[in-house]
C-alpha cells in the first residue's frame, strides 16, 4: 500500500492536536472584535465596546445595538418611537429592555442616539442564520 506524503503529514497534524479548520485562514469578522460575522447578532458594531455587551433583548438574532426595531416588525418607525418614549428613563420592564440599545439597564439619551441613527432603516446586519425569528438563539 502507498502512501503519500500529503497523508502522512495531515495524520501527524491530527495526531499532535492541529486543527486542520485553522489552515484555512480566521473566519471573516467585520467589526474586528473576535467574534466571527456567523455567529455574531450585529456584525459592524464591536462586542464590548463601551456600554454595549450585544445583549438581544427580545431573542431575536439582532443585538440591540443594532436592533431599535422593538415592535419586531422589520422596520424602526413611528409604533417603535411610541415604546422608546413609553420607556425613556425606565428599567425593567420588556419593553425597556427592548429600548435599551446599549444593554446598560436603563433607556436614555446614548439609546436616543442609536434609536434616530437607525429611524427608518431596519434590524441589524446579523450573521446569525435564525435571525427575525424569535427566539433565535
Amino acid at each position: 500500500m502507498k502512501i503519500g506524503v500529503f497523508t502522512i503529514m495531515v495524520a501527524f497534524l491530527l495526531a499532535a492536536g492541529f486543527p486542520l479548520v485553522g489552515m484555512a485562514g480566521p473566519a471573516p469578522d467585520a467589526d474586528n472584535d473576535t467574534v466571527a460575522d456567523s455567529v455574531d447578532n450585529c456584525v459592524l458594531v464591536p462586542n464590548g465596546a463601551t456600554g454595549n455587551n450585544q445583549c438581544d433583548s427580545d431573542q431575536d438574532g439582532y443585538g440591540n445595538s443594532c436592533d431599535a426595531d422593538t415592535t419586531n416588525d422589520f422596520i424602526v418607525g413611528i409604533p417603535d418611537f411610541g415604546t422608546f418614549t413609553a420607556t425613556f428613563n425606565n428599567t425593567g420592564s420588556p419593553d425597556a429592555g427592548r429600548a435599551d440599545t446599549n444593554c446598560d439597564g436603563i433607556v436614555g439619551i446614548p439609546d436616543f442616539g442609536t434609536f434616530t441613527a437607525r429611524f427608518n432603516g431596519t434590524p441589524g446586519p446579523s450573521g446569525k442564520p435564525c435571525a427575525g425569528t424569535i427566539p433565535c438563539n
